[in-house]
């Protein structure tokens, strides 16, 4: 439960706009506003775990 109220706090600070809201109906604009966060996210969790290999290096 901890770790989904954590990516929920995450999304909140990724996902930019009018509240996190899509406003668009236009597809194209809906998918970007679906994926980029995906993206994001997997971003920062490939960062985390680069920083954490060399740490324990």
């Amino acid at each position: 439960m901890n770790v989904i109220e954590s990516w929920n706090r995450a999304n909140a600070v990724i996902y930019y706009g009018k509240g996190g809201e899509i406003s668009t109906d236009r597809r194209e604009e809906v998918e970007m506003a679906a994926l980029c966060p995906r993206i994001l996210r997997s971003s920062l969790v490939y960062v985390k775990t680069l920083m954490l290999q060399a740490v324990l290096a």
